[in-house]
């Protein structure tokens, strides 16, 4: 048996109380809050939607109202159950709730239109495409960057790298118009403002520069003071609040396309 001399087994007694010591205060450390010394980030503008009952922006969706009615688009069949040929966009639109018909517009072509009563606050998309830098089709929407400048265009142009919503037509006066193009977290997408009828075709307003392109007559399409603010009628939301009157901003790029009736419709 060893016997541990005197003056080593009071170092270690000295050893043991000061392991004990670090100890104590390691578990101290792990019981104090941790501090942050970094800024917490601002939410993005496009991380706000508009909430139609209280008439105002609200972050990601409304604690009172609840959050948009989401409705995805249907994944076309890997085969076209059509004899003919027809676009993949097309086959995207969810069928139980939309479908393609000639539009009731003169010269538009087809354009979408409710299956069932749709009610208010029902979000479509987003919209696809092909992303670019370029506005070379008519089918383009402006995309915006968290700092608020021009970041891409969605090109909807192919009808087999797109979907369904590159159908949706102008509305050629505010009664008409049943949707609301908004950016929300880097995409675009469609809500719905009022309550659409069965058979009610859906229409959405490109901005005032290219209705002028679609021979609209703007002095007739203006709507009521206060109707914007209404429905937040804008496509980057929270321009309403840093760009409001410039047209840039609402714009969507899209010129009217002479085309006929799809042969399967």
């Amino acid at each position: 048996m060893f016997v541990v001399p005197k003056d080593q087994h009071d170092e270690l007694r000295v050893c043991n109380n000061q392991r004990n010591t670090l100890q104590m205060s390691r578990r101290n450390l792990r019981q104090k809050p941790r501090i942050s010394y970094y800024e917490p980030e601002e939410p993005s503008l496009d991380e706000y939607i508009f909430c139609d009952e209280c008439a105002d922006f609200v972050y990601e969706y409304c604690a009172i109202h609840g959050p948009l009615l989401v409705i995805p688009d249907d994944k076309p069949p890997s085969v076209s159950p059509f004899p003919a040929y027809v676009p993949r966009a097309a086959l995207t639109i969810p069928h139980v709730f939309l479908h393609l018909a000639p539009s009731i517009i003169p010269g538009a072509g087809v354009g979408v239109f409710s299956t069932l009563t749709l009610p208010r606050g029902v979000r479509f998309g987003p919209y696809c495409g092909v992303r670019t830098q370029h506005v070379d089709s008519m089918y383009c929407w402006q995309i915006y960057s968290r700092s608020h400048k021009r970041s891409h265009v969605v090109d909807a142009a192919d009808g087999d790298r797109s979907n369904w919503m590159r159908y949706v037509n102008c509305a050629r006066n505010w009664r008409e118009q049943n949707l609301i193009a908004y950016q929300y977290q880097g995409q675009l997408y469609y809500r719905t403002i009022k309550i659409i009828p069965r058979f009610t075709e859906l229409l959405v307003f490109y901005g005032s520069e290219f209705a002028s392109a679609l021979h609209i007559d703007l002095g007739k399409y203006n709507a009521p003071p206060g109707y914007a603010q209404k429905f937040g009628n804008v496509l980057f939301n929270g321009s309403l609040r840093y760009f409001l009157g410039f047209t840039w901003s609402l714009v969507h790029a899209k010129i009217l396309k002479q085309e006929t009736a799809m042969p399967w419709l």
